[in-house]
């Protein structure tokens, strides 16, 4: 590596770190950094960025699988939403992939800022609020050190204008469903491996469908079998999702009123108008990172906030889904000979991986320390650099304001 090369390569890893605190992936920031700082041509660093955000988002994931719930005996990562958003981001993107190669260069990238400027005011706003929150409770003396457990039967009272951590009588003497409860809280205190593994499925049939595109002939009878064939398949695993997580959602509601157990404030409650609605988001999400070639968890993340989750669930969350995202993305362009050189792909996922670990574990650290606001804070300033970077991008680049209708065919 050349002194130029050490230098950018500090400068990669620092986004990266602060993607990973936020719990994305960064790819926002690894293009522009590509391109400026190691000179590589966008068709190169397209590629390279998505092995640097595979490379953080398993480091992520490794960090946040042994965290637990700000609120919970149960892991940080929500393993049941993504059973609906991740289907629905998924078929959202592609619809978004297709339209971006029509629509002119310029327009996307004017949406993308107005876009980019609308969230990162969204969550820097929520950042300032829940700081400001957490100065007060800190001034009040009510910032207690040991994190909420439901399996240890405590709770939040308010008292004083403070919340006050005590102790939980269960409000039910039966004792099977006391049993039920000792059960559920076991099974919850663990990833569950039914989400995991409908999830995996997905990734596979989605892996397998990438691959067989890339050897049809574009445009073919084949070719649009193959794509349109992709959302039975999505329709069909949010549907399985749906009844596994309302199964779960009914099995906790009857614990909570029977008072074996308490309901986490900042845990999502599903129902079918809540998974019509955040699934339907979930399609917009996907559909506008995939036209604005924006990564789809710089906008999941802040979704996931917006429907209550704790910023850290949000966040490991977030790096979750972007698990089988970037992975996604790997398989496809392994089949693309020459896009991801053995060197340079090595080089990128080993810092990635690194800056990633180094990133998450302290953010994790500061969050379970009562400061939450860290981790809003680190999204805003991700995503408010990465409205830097891509004006940059623009107002540098050549100028297309053409629609470019026979994109594919």
């Amino acid at each position: 590596m050349t002194e130029l090369d050490v230098g950018s390569t500090g400068i990669f890893m620092c986004g990266i770190f602060i993607a990973a605190s936020a719990g994305i992936g960064g790819g926002g920031l690894n293009v522009p950094i590509f391109i400026l700082l190691f000179k590589f041509l966008i068709a190169e660093a397209i590629p390279l960025s998505h092995a640097a955000v595979m490379a953080n988002s398993v480091a992520q994931f490794i960090v946040n699988f042994r965290a637990k719930h700000p609120e919970a005996n149960r892991p940080v990562t929500d393993y049941f939403a993504p059973l609906i958003l991740l289907p629905a981001q998924l078929g959202g993107n592609n619809i978004g992939v297709l339209a971006g190669a029509i629509f002119p260069k310029d327009i996307l990238i004017g949406g993308s800022l107005i876009l980019l400027f609308c969230v990162t005011s969204k969550v820097g706003y929520k950042a300032f609020c829940m700081f400001k929150k957490e100065q007060e409770v800190k001034a009040a003396g009510a910032v207690d050190s040991e994190p909420l457990r439901d399996s240890s039967h405590e709770g939040f009272d308010e008292e004083g204008g403070t919340k006050k951590l005590l102790k939980c009588q269960m409000r039910t003497d039966d004792e099977n469903m006391n049993a039920k409860a000792r059960v559920y809280l076991t099974e919850r205190s663990m990833p569950d491996k039914g989400t995991v593994g409908i999830l995996t499925l997905l990734w596979a049939i989605f892996s397998v469908i990438y691959v067989m595109l890339k050897e049809a002939k574009t445009c073919s009878a084949g070719y649009w079998g193959l794509l349109f064939a992709l959302y039975p398949i999505l329709i069909v695993f949010t549907l399985v999702g749906a009844k596994y997580l309302l199964r779960d959602q009914a099995r906790q509601q009857e614990l909570i009123d029977a008072g074996a157990i308490h309901e986490i404030e900042t845990e999502v409650k599903w129902n079918l108008k809540v998974i019509l609605t955040y699934g339907g988001a979930s399609v917009a999400v996907g559909f506008v990172g995939g036209l604005l070639g924006l990564g789809g968890a710089e906008f999941m993340a802040p979704l996931m906030l917006e429907m209550g989750m704790a910023p850290p669930t949000a966040a490991a969350t977030a790096a979750y889904m972007n698990l089988f995202t970037s992975a996604s993305n790997i398989v496809h362009y392994s089949q693309i000979p020459g896009v991801l050189p053995p060197h340079y792909t090595g080089w990128f996922c080993a810092t990635a991986f690194i800056a990633g670990l180094a990133g998450r574990s302290i953010s994790s650290s500061i969050a379970a320390s009562g400061k939450q606001s860290f981790l809003i804070m680190a999204l805003a300033s991700v995503l408010g650099v990465s409205a830097i970077l891509l004006f940059w991008r623009g107002v540098t680049s050549k100028s297309d304001w053409a629609f470019h209708p026979d994109a594919f065919c």
